[in-house]
């Protein structure tokens, strides 16, 4: 196999040099070679194709440098989510339906009506029905949270754009 003229020298280098933007390390030797090698001229490994960036790049800090009001929004946004979650379980615990009309959830009075009719149920089968109502509660609330933050998101992105 013979090397390009052009080539990297396909020297290792020092930590406190870097590869510039066409060049990339060999997935099994570590030396410098060309981005678009698919072999290394080194070893003969063959490479998966690189990066389109030279380092990984976290998703929260791009999306923070694109739109940080956005992102405090919805930050402060899933804390009040989070709040209410805990409510609601909590709350779900002690008697179904009671978590969902605590969160807003108006659909709480049928829920807690009922688990009277499971509770009823259950001391034929072992409780069963109201562990898996309790589930079914807690989804729904769950559910609704969910779309009640959206609402609460659309309504900020609406007012920011008409200001």
């Amino acid at each position: 196999m013979e090397r390009m003229p052009d080539a990297p020298e396909g020297d290792v280098l020092s930590p406190n040099q870097s590869v510039s933007q066409d060049q990339k390390y060999c997935m099994d030797c570590g030396k410098v070679i060309f981005r678009r090698a698919e072999i290394c001229p080194n070893c003969g490994c063959r490479q998966l194709p690189a990066s389109p960036l030279p380092y990984p790049v976290p998703i929260a800090q791009t999306y923070q440098t694109i739109n940080p009001p956005v992102l405090q929004a919805s930050q402060s946004l899933q804390g009040d989510f989070v709040g209410k979650m805990v409510l609601l379980i909590g709350l779900n615990v002690l008697w179904n339906g009671l978590g969902n009309l605590c969160v807003g959830d108006d659909r709480g009075w049928g829920y807690g009506f009922l688990n009277w009719i499971f509770f009823a149920l259950s001391f034929f089968s072992a409780a069963i029905p109201c562990i898996l109502f309790f589930a079914y509660c807690g989804y729904m609330g769950y559910q609704f949270l969910l779309a009640q933050q959206s609402e609460l998101i659309a309504q900020q992105n609406q007012n920011r754009l008409t200001s």
